[in-house]
């Protein structure tokens, strides 16, 4: 028979103090308690089956701007920069991420996906006003989604279907909404999102542009479109790369690139924006472009290629820059860049004013830098936003001994028991006791004494109030004629005193009306 296999699901132990009070008895009982969630006593009872427990989960390593929450650190660490990268562990198995300039996306293994950071408009997905959420928070939409891209103010995720859905400020198609909007076109094999464009390629290797036109990133004779239109410049396309406000696309290992070129990320030599005029650029063999408000590529020889300006440099045309490990990925962000090597090992470069290369200091860098502190992480993918980087280490899988887990799960029911036994005794003698203390004391009762008693005391206490009250009215008298005798200089025949003197049925009325004036 095939085995059986299953998943168990098991909390850290919680500590726990239980504080019970039994009439004037306390006692506090501290234990540690295992948090078994799966009954796995039942499975135990599949005859010629194998049990296999274990525990599944993928780290995620964040660093750079948490100004919105996109680092998924919660509340703690909104509006900070974090130099040093974190650990977080979520209950999501992840296995892509996007990043856009203030939110991330992160798609788990089952298709779904889930998403954080700045909301202002919509750019989560999650039908809600909040302007920003912390941790992340999984989209209604049913996937499975296959990919998601991150841009500036909007998302696009595409499901195995092949159909596209978009949320946010996307500019591109001129959509607004905080909520999954499908995008009715065509079948798409691949695309890619600009600032305010985006650029899509179908399953016969043709490209189709929409959006913002300003600087030419189109690559077409329009100001904009906000319905995807054919670039006939070339017969195929292999892949497209949105840069914020230009675009590269990759033909046969050559790079041709158009749109904005005001710090040189189109490499081809000037600082002039460029339209619809595709020219091959000087490199060759490639077959990896990458693009942010800077350019770059890896050839087949695995030569890295930087392009355009930065804290790293001005580049006017591809530069090959030294790096001797093997490039698995190269993500960029805004002025800064991120190298993932075959190794499972990350370098980054660029500015460094949020922390985003994982220094831990705020000082830019123009040679590549290895982050040492995820040295022994293995890194499986990342991606980078405008100032600040999630990446995933290696999924990994934690054996679980189930033997071990029944012996002291049983050791700790023996303990409950014991503690049970404690409790139900301390209950019995405190009632006992409380028994036998009511009962000596009601053997010395006399009903009839206690009567006797009680009339005697409430006659003393009469007595006593009488007595008050009477010392009262002395007071009263004696402070009204220490005020005649403090004010008889001062006062004519006439005065307010004679009531005093001559009324002296009133006098405690007339005294207490004085004093209340």
């Amino acid at each position: 028979m095939d085995p059986f296999y299953f998943d168990l699901v098991i909390s850290s132990c919680e500590y726990l103090t239980f504080e019970l009070e039994i009439y004037s008895f306390k006692f506090q009982v501290n234990t540690i308690i295992s948090v078994i969630i799966y009954n796995f006593y039942k499975c135990l009872k599949f005859e010629n089956r194998q049990v296999k427990l274990s525990q599944v989960f993928v780290e995620l390593y964040v660093w750079g701007n948490c100004q919105f929450g996109q680092l998924g650190l919660g509340d703690e660490y909104l509006k900070q920069n974090v130099n040093n990268p974190k650990c977080c562990s979520y209950k999501i198995i992840v296995v892509k991420i996007a990043c856009g300039f203030q939110h991330s996306c992160l798609l788990v293994n089952n298709g779904s996906l889930y998403t954080m950071g700045l909301n202002e408009q919509g750019q989560l997905g999650l039908n809600t006003q909040l302007s920003y959420i912390s941790t992340p928070q999984l989209i209604e939409l049913k996937g499975p989604f296959i990919r998601v891209k991150a841009a500036a103010n909007y998302t696009v995720a595409q499901r195995d279907t092949g159909e596209l859905y978009t949320w946010g400020q996307n500019q591109a198609f001129n959509i607004h909404t905080n909520q999954p909007q499908l995008l009715k076109i065509k079948k798409i094999n691949q695309f890619s999102c600009g600032e305010h464009h985006m650029g899509l390629i179908d399953f016969n290797c043709q490209l189709y542009m929409c959006g913002s036109n300003d600087y030419g990133q189109l690559g077409l004779n329009c100001y904009e479109s906000f319905v995807p239109q054919q670039v006939l410049s070339l017969e195929k396309y292999d892949k497209v790369k949105c840069g914020l406000t230009h675009t590269l696309v990759l033909n046969n290992g050559q790079v041709y690139s158009f749109g904005s070129n005001k710090t040189g990320e189109l490499g081809n030599g000037k600082q002039q924006h460029s339209y619809n005029q595709l020219k091959p650029l000087k490199i060759q063999n490639v077959n990896k472009i990458y693009a942010s408000n800077f350019s770059a590529a890896i050839t087949s020889k695995n030569e890295l290629y930087l392009w355009g300006s930065g804290i790293f440099g001005e580049f006017l045309v591809p530069t090959k820059i030294d790096f001797a490990n093997s490039i698995k990925k190269i993500k960029l962000g805004n002025g800064f860049g991120c190298i993932l090597d075959d190794d499972g090992q990350i370098y980054s470069w660029g500015k460094n004013s949020s922390g985003e290369l994982a220094q831990k200091d705020f000082i830019p860098r123009t040679d590549i830098q290895h982050i040492k502190q995820l040295k022994n992480k293995q890194i499986k993918t990342f991606d980078c936003g405008s100032n600040f980087v999630v990446c995933i280490s290696q999924i990994q899988e934690i054996s679980i001994n189930y033997d071990q887990i029944i012996k002291e799960n049983d050791q700790l029911k023996q303990k409950l028991l014991q503690m049970e036994t404690i409790f139900k005794n301390q209950k019995m003698k405190s009632q006992a006791d409380l028994q036998y203390t009511m009962q000596q004391e009601c053997k010395s009762f006399d009903l009839g004494i206690i009567q006797d008693q009680l009339e005697q005391k409430q006659k003393i206490i009469q007595e006593q109030e009488k007595i008050i009250q009477s010392q009262k009215d002395r007071i009263i008298f004696l402070e009204s004629e220490l005020y005649y005798y403090q004010n008889k200089e001062n006062l004519n025949e006439n005065s307010v005193t004679y009531p005093f003197k001559k009324d002296v049925k009133n006098q405690n009325k007339l005294t207490y009306d004085f004093y209340n004036q």
